[in-house]
């Protein structure tokens, strides 16, 4: 079996901290308005995709843009561009997602992008919203581990209803094979203690938000 992940950048409009041109991966996609992102900082773009309704002057990106992959598809869609942009990757057959500009501006957008990262999570597909201060992730029967000497807050949302066998450790408040439901918000405001920190779920999805 091929344990190697081949990874997929994919910047939209929102706001993002930690992206330079240091970065690597084996594909870089914008989504509609990331496109002006990637331009910014100099990033290479191997493909543009949207309704691209949100790029000021898209004649001019054509023109500036030959040598880049474009996928246009109409305003009126049933799928947010992020959400098109996730599928033409996962049909690349890239299982690695870094996802930049997801987070925050509308919520409605947010929140839609949180269930494209669960819906990765179901696929077993390793995926990471990063906005400004904060992380997403989701992780669905599985665990997910947290290398050493970080701080602040992680919180837990179970998705779909309930999320069964949660363990974590390296975090102040330990659980042990604990259960979690969208109805409370017991897994919220949890703290790094600087050490390795595991997050583990035996049945169900959860979204990890690291802040």
């Amino acid at each position: 079996m091929n344990l190697v992940k081949k990874s997929c950048i994919i910047v939209a409009a929102g706001d993002f901290n930690g992206l330079n041109n240091n970065f690597t991966a084996d594909f870089i996609i914008a989504a509609d308005a990331g496109y002006d992102h990637l331009v910014k900082f100099g990033l290479n773009i191997d493909l543009l995709i949207g309704d691209l309704d949100s790029i000021a002057d898209f004649e001019t990106v054509c023109e500036k843009s030959k040598n880049i992959e474009i996928l246009r598809f109409p305003s009126e869609k049933d799928e947010s561009d992020l959400e098109l942009a996730v599928a033409e990757a996962l049909r690349r057959g890239f299982d690695c997602f870094y996802i930049y500009g997801g987070l925050g501006k509308r919520l409605d957008h947010t929140l839609a992008n949180i269930s494209v990262l669960a819906s990765l999570a179901r696929r077993g597909v390793t995926a990471w919203l990063i906005g400004e201060g904060e992380v997403v992730t989701a992780v669905t029967n599985g665990k997910i581990t947290l290398s050493p000497g970080k701080s602040g807050i992680m919180s837990l949302f179970p998705m779909g209803g309930k999320a069964s066998g949660i363990s974590l450790d390296g975090f102040k408040y330990p659980l042990d094979n604990a259960d979690l439901y969208d109805h409370s918000t017991r897994g919220l405001s949890n703290e790094f203690m600087g050490e390795i920190a595991t997050v583990e779920v035996l049945d169900g999805t959860l979204i990890v938000i690291l802040s």
